[in-house]
């Protein structure tokens, strides 16, 4: 329900791309519902997931994304 409530609020027209290390049944569940004609490609589909995963989603603008990314390597991302 929040992953419909969240795709509610985007474009109709917009590119979204999903990079994930894993593929745990939340992220599965985003991908079906939320992605149109998705792409999925798996190196090891045997790995267990992590349990220090963290999952989120953000909406920016475009002119915030890149600024967004480089907050997130430089504060959120462990050196």
């Amino acid at each position: 329900d929040q992953l419909r409530d969240i795709l509610k609020q985007c474009a109709d027209v917009r590119q979204t791309l999903l990079f994930s290390a894993t593929m745990p049944s939340q992220l599965a569940e985003f991908v079906r519902v939320g992605l149109r004609d998705p792409q999925v490609i798996r190196l090891d589909a045997e790995m267990k997931v992590s349990p220090d995963l963290k999952l989120s989603f953000t909406m920016l603008r475009a002119d915030e994304k890149i600024p967004a990314l480089l907050y997130i390597l430089r504060e959120v991302v462990p050196d």
